[in-house]
């Protein structure tokens, strides 16, 4: 169904995460079998929000990463699932 996040150091100053999905809602299981159906329409059908899906990104050492959301609260939630994953 969906691969796990995955945030590797592969060295110093480098962080590379894989595969990460932030589905906001109680069920994001119905959301990701949604997704695996190829369906497109997921909150309609689900109530879910799929805030990300099977996003992949590098951040080189000397670059700025920017967690964007809409209160301080949801950017430290993605940043310490990010970091709890390295």
């Amino acid at each position: 169904m969906s691969r796990n996040p995955v945030a590797r150091t592969a060295h110093y100053g480098k962080i590379r995460v894989e595969n990460l999905t932030k589905i906001f809602g109680n069920q994001p299981e119905q959301a990701l079998k949604r997704i695996a159906e190829g369906k497109s329409e997921i909150f309609a059908e689900t109530k879910q929000t799929v805030g990300v899906h099977d996003a992949s990104f590098t951040v080189n050492e000397g670059e700025i990463l920017v967690i964007m959301g809409r209160t301080s609260h949801t950017q430290f939630h993605k940043l310490s699932k990010i970091y709890s994953l390295a």
